[in-house]
């Protein structure tokens, strides 16, 4: 959680943003007083946050509404201490339109104090902005939950917008001085339909204890389809498996070893993820389910390996090994390990072993792995195929920084043969709550060692995590979540 800062947009927060946006984690901002200087702050990390979405177009009509809503959720929150300090009950209808006669005049007149009464009640605005594959969430939040007084007149606003064709209008002909002009709500429609969008994408709703008021932008429609071309074309152009020089050669003297061990093979295997997606694709194929390393050292047999594993192998790619500076090979296999000890430490509640979940773990970025070390001829074939399909620049990039890299691993899984257990986890590591029921239980542990890595390298903070997941396994607070960190950092 970001709370009041006095500094302009960093590097480091715009790494954030990138980072949010590519693994679909929730971002945050939260003042108790609102300055100027937050309010600044917050429309650079929603401007950076949209030039990350795509919807540049849209920055500076939302930007207003953004600024529109903060202001709202501030006011009814001096609304609350200022009833208080009055002795009033704002959910009294007498009470309420008492307190309102004079609660503009005196409050602004005096807003520093009510500004630190709210602070010292804890009283907050929060900012979260989240992408996933359907839309774009822009939420407020505060926690003073609306009376039925404040929903009825926000449901009467948003009904009066839209009678409305232009902002002129809305000037010349409504006026509400009980709080404030009141023009905030129908100003805020007519923008969002200057977008394209309607009311349907504006919803305000609580909960037990806060107010949210939500905008939901549908992506940018050509930049998704083109990443559904991509992450189809890539699936297609990979008929290799890029496998590192020096661990085929060492694999091979394990396999022709006198007293080969198969604990050594398991071990071997578990540290390395593209011979473990040439091991199991045959024997997940054949099994149409998912099997652990053993099951599929003992489906080919060792003589069957030396076949598979070996230069002439025309399914084979040999490369010098991993970019030093993104080695997904080492995340793969560190990933794999976290969800292994998470098994064996929380046992999964269906009949799903720990051995299993490594498997489902190791695929999970499959094709960061592949993209990571892509050929020229490769890169070429998708450009050009980009070319002939009018696919944008922007698209095309996006693609490159492994932005749908979920989507491209699933499709490349099922290509090589990979069951559909599998190609679900691909695709929804980062989604945990969109995955079907079937697998619920499983993407826990792959979700939540996968986010656990970047937890630890500082790219995604403790609020960030999906609470859900966290749930799961019983971890309530950061110290918790920090205990099992540094348990399974330590066997690694």
């Amino acid at each position: 959680m970001m709370d009041d800062k006095d500094f302009s947009l960093q590097q480091e927060d715009k790494e954030k943003i990138e980072t949010s946006v590519k693994l679909h984690t929730p971002l945050e901002i939260t003042s108790y007083t609102l300055p100027k200087n937050m309010e600044v702050y917050i429309q650079e990390v929603l401007s950076e946050f949209l030039l990350q979405c795509h919807q540049d177009h849209m920055i500076e009509y939302l930007k207003f509404c953004v600024g529109e809503l903060l202001t709202n959720a501030k006011k009814a929150n001096t609304k609350r201490v200022y009833f208080k300090e009055k002795n009033l009950d704002i959910n009294k209808e007498l009470d309420y339109n008492e307190g309102m006669v004079f609660f503009k005049e005196e409050t602004l007149n005096n807003i520093d104090h009510y500004l630190e009464e709210q602070k010292k009640a804890g009283l907050y605005v929060k900012l979260v902005l989240q992408v996933d594959e359907n839309f774009v969430k822009i939420e407020i939040r505060n926690n003073a939950v609306l009376t039925r007084f404040e929903n009825q007149r926000i449901i009467e606003k948003i009904s009066i917008a839209q009678q409305y064709d232009s902002i002129e209008d809305v000037f010349t002909k409504v006026l509400d001085q009980t709080e404030g002009a009141g023009l905030g709500i129908i100003i805020i429609i007519l923008m969002l339909q200057k977008i394209g969008l309607s009311k349907q994408n504006y919803k305000v709703f609580t909960t037990d204890k806060e107010t949210v008021t939500r905008i939901e932008l549908p992506l940018n429609e050509k930049i998704s389809e083109n990443l559904d071309f991509l992450a189809e074309d890539f699936a297609r152009t990979q008929t290799t498996v890029p496998v590192i020089k020096k661990k085929l050669c060492e694999l091979n003297k394990l396999l022709n070893a006198p007293d080969i061990s198969i604990s050594e093979l398991l071990d071997f295997f578990s540290k390395d993820v593209t011979l473990c997606f040439l091991l199991l694709k045959d024997a997940i194929a054949a099994k149409k389910h998912c099997c652990s390393l053993l099951d599929a050292i003992d489906y080919h047999g060792i003589k069957n390996l030396k076949n598979i594993f070996t230069e002439s192998n025309p399914q084979i790619r040999l490369i010098n090994g991993p970019n030093p500076e993104n080695d997904w090979w080492e995340h793969s296999s560190r990933v794999a390990f976290y969800a292994y000890n998470l098994a064996k430490n929380f046992p999964p509640k269906n009949a799903i072993t720990p051995d299993l979940i490594f498997v489902y773990a190791m695929m999970h970025d499959i094709e960061c792995v592949f993209l990571s070390v892509i050929t020229d001829v490769q890169r070429n074939k998708i450009n050009e195929d980009s070319h002939v399909n009018a696919i944008s620049d922007v698209a095309l990039e996006m693609f490159y920084n492994e932005r749908c890299h979920c989507k491209a691993g699933s499709l490349l899984a099922a290509s090589w043969g990979f069951s559909e257990c599998v190609t679900e986890i691909i695709r929804y590591h980062n989604a945990p709550e969109r995955i079907s029921e079937a697998y619920k239980d499983i993407i826990n542990y792959v979700y939540l060692a996968d986010i656990v890595q970047y937890y630890i390298e500082r790219k995604v903070e403790y609020y960030q995590l999906n609470q859900n997941v966290l749930h799961y396994f019983g971890i309530d607070s950061e110290g918790k979540l920090d205990y099992i960190v540094k348990q399974i950092q330590s066997v690694y």
